[in-house]
């Protein structure tokens, strides 16, 4: 009998392998631990970095908490809570759905979860290091759920070694942690770095106070509120949110923030329509301020593009960029072009 040359991988490669699609970077596990914070219906967020996310990432929440089962049970990749059916993919009400985030970030990692719910006498410790699980044991603790995630990529050093430098990983953690500030300003974000405070937020529930948290008060005070088309109102969609005007142009294009039902995403259609009605206000390389919050009904999307879930498809993607063209259009009306 004849060698094969195909051969069945190992789970710890299978596992590693999976953790590349979800977890690229430092900013990476920082989106998929506050996304779970929020799906398990936070009011209080905290997120602690050191060393640019190489060395600790710690993500704290008052949510529901995991009972002991529970909690060794979501290190298993396609292990959720969220759907049961394919039938729930077309109507998603939760950032996370896969049963990947814990699992690939284990993977990787050295993990520590800490959780209680609010009705146990005692929480639950699990210590997972590059996906085995080292011990379960119980603590006491408040209700709700801390994460730890030290040494990443500390068993793939290929990975690490195309990690940024601390500067850089800390700058692609502050969009992500921003991102979530501004889509959701009824939560109390704590955000730190090395146990010094980058930016807070009270959860009032109002945009602009996010904002001026994220942006700062200067940049929060000359936005303009974002117009939403009268044509919308039986479509069961919603925008809201606020655009600088052309005279506060900035050179980069990381100010904006498009949110499609609190989710920040990266789509190409999106970006198309915004482009091309901004080009109309802004020069050439000049940008605003943007924070578009798009709330559309969960079958006229498709959120399962990507294991990150920042791409999306839309079932009208015409009528979708005749909308928000209209919608930048209609908000910068009388503001002349910046020569």
């Amino acid at each position: 009998m004849t060698e094969t040359a195909i051969r069945v991988l190992s789970e710890e490669v299978i596992n590693k392998i999976a953790a590349g699609e979800v977890v690229e970077r430092p900013a990476s596990v920082v989106k998929e631990l506050i996304e779970n914070s929020l799906d398990a219906k936070a009011r209080r967020i905290e997120i602690e970095i050191k060393d640019g996310g190489q060395k600790l990432i710690e993500v704290t929440d008052d949510g529901f908490g995991m009972s002991p089962q529970d909690a060794v049970l979501a290190f298993t990749r396609h292990a959720t809570s969220k759907i049961t059916t394919d039938e729930d993919l077309a109507s998603l009400l939760t950032l996370g759905f896969r049963g990947e985030a814990l699992a690939s970030i284990a993977a990787v990692s050295r993990v520590t979860l800490t959780t209680r719910k609010e009705e146990a006498e005692l929480g639950t410790r699990v210590q997972v290091d590059g996906g085995t699980v080292r011990s379960i044991e119980p603590v006491g603790n408040p209700r709700g759920t801390i994460v730890q995630v030290k040494n990443i990529f500390f068993n793939v050093p290929a990975r690490r070694k195309f990690l940024k430098s601390q500067q850089g990983e800390m700058a692609q953690i502050s969009d992500v942690v921003g991102h979530f500030m501004l889509g959701y300003p009824e939560i109390s974000f704590r955000f730190t770095r090395g146990n010094s405070p980058v930016a807070v937020t009270t959860g009032s529930g109002n945009l602009i106070d996010a904002i001026v948290a994220v942006y700062g008060p200067d940049t929060a005070r000359n936005l303009l509120p974002l117009k939403c088309p009268s044509g919308l109102s039986n479509s069961g969609i919603s925008v809201s949110g606020f655009i600088s005007p052309p005279n506060a142009a900035r050179k980069v294009s990381r100010f904006m923030s498009t949110l499609l039902n609190r989710r920040f995403v990266k789509s190409k259609l999106i970006g198309q329509a915004i482009s091309k009605a901004l080009s109309s206000f802004f020069p050439k390389g000049g940008y605003p301020v943007l924070i578009l919050d798009l709330r559309i009904p969960g079958d006229m999307i498709d959120v399962n593009v990507h294991p990150q879930k920042t791409e999306v498809r839309f079932k009208d993607e015409h009528w979708i960029f005749g909308i928000l063209y209209e919608i930048i259009q209609t908000s910068l009306s009388g503001l002349r072009l910046l020569p």
